[in-house]
């Protein structure tokens, strides 16, 4: 019998349930029975995600909950008697999902959504030009010049790294990538919107620009890309100070993909040059642990802590600029693309920070 079964069996009497999770007679189940079944399996992981062993008083990982959920699904209705888990059409792969979503939000480990500030992208800018004085080769001063570019429209667009890089699970770069054909650098004259020209070889030049123009990609509230949000990054009304803007025109131009292949190459794409004969993979978007391996190395020169840092932190940095310049929450849920209030679980509040509010208590006038 393996662990993940005894530790059912303790549950299951624990709470007075019948071990058995369905019968032959039972099958096909119907949907209010597949539902009845996931909570049964969903509340067990609860139940493990609250215990603690040891000293220091640990809670289970989340891959041993989902082990344990497996034994479970595969040997314990056999051993009651009753059938296979694993044999009910239709309920392992939606499980499977609910078991994820659980492990990363179980109430024993809260996730706690550390941003990536501006003052970091600084620090991280700092470091990508020591690696260009530095005997760094022309692939890893790509690299190093992609992630800033990369960084710098997360930051400004308050992006996830799912709608940067390919992960394993489905996501919005996975399904609809930035594309070079969709990038419009614009200027306004009157009320009336222009488009700089790309020239054939990829080029462009940017001197009348004064934002640039991207379609938002389907995302997290809205898979269907029906409300057709854009991401407009303005040029930097700060001499000297790098955005979005600047970075990607400096990167279009130095990397330049010929205009006819705009279509088939990723803003954040995975090769420095692109030709006629190249794959279709060297044009698409890099992965998830390319990025994440660019972006520690960076760190690790700039002297930035990384360690807490995920797939949200640009985006929760991001939103927090905006709450510290005094956005207001229509603003905010605006250019964050939210629907809902979800937007403050990622407030962050420094204390210090408030302090500038504690002398003006006193000062109040009737």
């Amino acid at each position: 019998m393996g662990t993940g079964v005894r530790w059912w069996i303790r549950f299951c009497v624990k709470i007075g349930m019948d071990p058995i999770l369905y019968t032959t007679d039972q099958l096909p189940l119907t949907f209010e029975d597949k539902r009845a079944v996931e909570g049964k399996l969903l509340l067990f992981m609860m139940w493990m995600g609250r215990y603690r062993y040891g000293k220091e008083k640990k809670c289970l990982a989340g891959s041993t909950l989902r082990s344990y959920a497996n034994h479970v699904q595969m040997w314990a209705q056999v051993l009651t008697k009753g059938v296979p888990y694993a044999e009910a059409v239709g309920m392992k792969g939606r499980l499977k999902l609910l078991q994820r979503a659980f492990s990363r939000e179980r109430p024993s480990r809260l996730r706690e959504k550390l941003p990536f500030t501006g003052l970091m992208f600084q620090k991280l800018q700092r470091a990508v030009r020591e690696w260009n004085r530095g005997s760094r080769s022309a692939r890893e001063m790509f690299a190093a010049r992609r992630l800033e570019m990369m960084v710098a429209a997360a930051l400004e667009g308050l992006l996830r790294t799912s709608e940067l890089a390919v992960g394993s699970a489905e996501s919005a770069a996975n399904k609809c990538p930035f594309k070079l054909a969709q990038m419009k650098w614009c200027y306004m004259i009157g009320a009336e919107e222009h488009v700089c020209e790309w020239q054939e070889n990829g080029t462009i030049n940017t001197a009348k620009a004064q934002y640039l123009r991207m379609p938002m990609c389907p995302h997290k509230a809205d898979q269907e890309g029906e409300r057709g949000d854009e991401l407009l990054f303005p040029r930097s009304e700060v001499a000297g100070l790098s955005g979005t803007f600047e970075i990607t025109a400096d990167f279009v131009n130095e990397y330049p993909v010929p205009r006819r292949l705009h279509d088939k190459a990723a803003w954040f794409r995975k090769e420095e040059v692109i030709t006629e004969t190249s794959s279709a993979a060297a044009a698409g978007l890099i992965s998830h642990s390319q990025f994440w391996s660019c972006f520690k190395a960076l760190c690790k020169t700039a002297g930035i802590q990384h360690k807490g840092l995920g797939k949200h932190c640009f985006r929760v940095g991001g939103m927090n600029a905006l709450q510290e310049a005094n956005a207001s929450v229509c603003e905010i849920m605006a250019l964050g693309r939210w629907r809902s209030d979800a937007w403050k679980a990622y407030a962050k509040r420094n204390r210090r920070g408030l302090m500038k509010w504690t002398g003006t208590v006193l000062r109040q006038r009737s």
